[in-house]
């Protein structure tokens, strides 16, 4: 329960509270950035994200509750519905992408036709330092300053909820990824998709948390329906990014940190003041995979790790069938063989005389050594050989 003082009357409102660390709202001025974030701030200003992370509409603070409060997504008309001052409404997936300045098409890419092992090669060519076994299994302090501050953006202006394991999805790396790559990912599915997951994860115990986004749908709906504002009442309060804020690794941990490829600028305009003098960010040369391997790391930059490499290509590659190994059949023996064999064992059954062992000679004279020398006081030795 909230209470407020207006007009000398005193007003009990009930209502949810707004998240004041997620769904934020993203200062695009680059000058506002560290230097070294200039030229990705810049792309983000010229990108279709552009709307999306800058758009914020003033609503009283007890509609968007009372919004929640009421919602129902039905799956199969791809729409929500919800009720404002006792007045049902709905906004659909095409007209919330339309509100956002966001294409929505059967041509865009999906997130889920993007292969893990796609996302995991992007993630090496910009320097993340580790092996990604899994996508579960990715790390944010893994990646280098640059980038490791353009994923807390995206995270912390799209995001409907803050937890430990911030990619429990494929979402905000699809941001990434469509940002680096160019693959025209449907962004209208991603965003949406964390509205939804808003509505189920709310509850009156805690605090509205896609409430940025909130405000534009409702604020839709209120002029539709032509609702008065009142002038008095308590506006929503949204926060803003914290641009000195951004906690990024230390550099120094890295031992090769990745380029920013000319795909990224594709939508940059020539008339930007932050790229002037570059020869990347001119054109609007649509970006493809092939363009960015061409382009490779900066100098002085160590490609990826044949272990990384290695990983890649053992989660792209089929996997091969073991075919059962047969055993081979010893060939049967013919007669000649045989009999060759049994001749063999009788000869190797012979006792020979041992090298030092005194010989008796043909004359059955005196008993000589191998060297010839007689052996006195000693009986003859005769050697029997087997019947």
């Amino acid at each position: 329960m909230r209470i407020f003082l207006f007009t000398n009357k005193l007003i009990v409102q009930l209502f949810w509270p707004l998240s004041n660390t997620k769904n934020l709202i993203v200062d695009l001025d680059p000058v506002k950035y560290d230097p070294y974030l200039l030229p990705l701030i810049e792309c983000l200003k010229y990108s279709l994200l552009t709307i999306t992370l800058t758009q914020l509409e003033n609503v009283s603070i007890s509609i968007p509750s009372k919004a929640y409060k009421t919602t129902n997504y039905v799956d199969d008309e791809q729409r929500i519905y919800f009720d404002i001052h006792n007045q049902s409404t709905s906004i659909s997936k095409s007209c919330f992408c339309n509100l956002l300045g966001l294409p929505h098409s059967d041509n865009l890419v999906n997130l889920e036709t993007i292969s893990n092992a796609a996302i995991s090669e992007m993630f090496y060519q910009i320097g993340y330092k580790e092996t990604l076994t899994a996508i579960s299994k990715f790390k944010k302090p893994n990646l280098p300053p640059t980038w490791n501050a353009l994923f807390t953006i995206l995270f912390k202006a799209f995001s409907e909820r803050v937890t430990d394991n911030v990619c429990e999805s494929k979402l905000f790396m699809g941001l990434m990824y469509d940002l680096y790559i160019g693959e025209n990912v449907d962004y209208g599915s991603i965003l949406w998709a964390q509205v939804i997951q808003s509505t189920h994860s709310t509850n009156r115990h805690s605090e509205i948390s896609c409430a940025r986004l909130c405000t534009v749908i409702v604020h839709r709906a209120i002029q539709q329906l032509k609702i008065p504002m009142m002038s008095d009442v308590l506006m929503a309060p949204i926060a803003t990014l914290h641009t000195t804020g951004i906690i990024v690794a230390d550099p120094s941990n890295f031992s090769f940190i990745g380029s920013t490829p000319e795909a990224m600028f594709r939508d940059v305009s020539a008339t930007s003041k932050i790229l002037e003098g570059k020869k990347w960010g001119r054109g609007s040369k649509k970006a493809t995979k092939k363009d960015v391997a061409k382009e490779g790391p900066s100098e002085g930059v160590k490609p990826p790790s044949k272990k990384q490499k290695a990983h890649v290509a053992s989660t792209t590659a089929p996997k091969r069938r073991k075919q059962p190994t047969k055993r081979r059949e010893s060939p049967t023996p013919s007669p000649s063989q045989i009999k060759d064999e049994s001749s063999k064992s009788d000869s190797e059954s012979e006792i020979r005389i041992e090298e030092n062992q005194p010989v008796r000679t043909e004359d059955q004279g005196p008993v000589r050594n191998n060297e010839g020398k007689h052996i006195h006081n000693q009986p003859p030795v005769y050697t029997e050989v087997p019947s």
